[in-house]
């Protein structure tokens, strides 16, 4: 639910009637390498994308976390333990994926330098306060 109003806010934001981009720092994001500093070119977006990786890695306070305990605990009441350890080692390693996308957006600067002057928060400060005020 989170991504789709995530990618609703890019795409109406992003394209004229006539179906042209606005601007390039806004532009959908097609591939990895274009998340490369992008706290920088769109602050609320970047912790937007970052809360909803957090809550898909299964963060506690967030909805992901909820929806992976209700899912193993009901593998364990059924006795189903070699499943459970699957789905936890499964997390693990999609964790290890989702936190390189935390990294790209927030701890690696862009190509185009003249945007990071324009935020005057570091990123890791940002990425912390956002963590602890959920």
């Amino acid at each position: 639910m989170i991504l789709v109003a995530i990618g609703l806010t890019l795409s109406s934001r992003t394209k004229s009637s006539d179906g042209k981009l606005y601007d390039m720092t806004n532009s959908p994001i097609q591939l990895i390498s274009q998340l490369n500093g992008y706290y920088y070119r769109n602050p609320v977006l970047a912790i937007s994308l970052t809360v909803t990786i957090f809550s898909f890695l299964g963060i506690p306070p967030l909805a992901g976390f909820f929806a992976k305990l209700l899912v193993l605990l009901a593998a364990l009441d059924k006795g189903l333990i070699f499943l459970t350890l699957i789905g936890v080692i499964t997390s693990v390693i999609g964790g290890i994926y989702y936190l390189g996308l935390v990294k790209e957006v927030f701890f690696t600067v862009p190509a185009d330098r003249s945007v990071v002057d324009k935020i005057t928060v570091p990123a890791p400060l940002a990425l912390i306060i956002s963590v602890i005020t959920i």
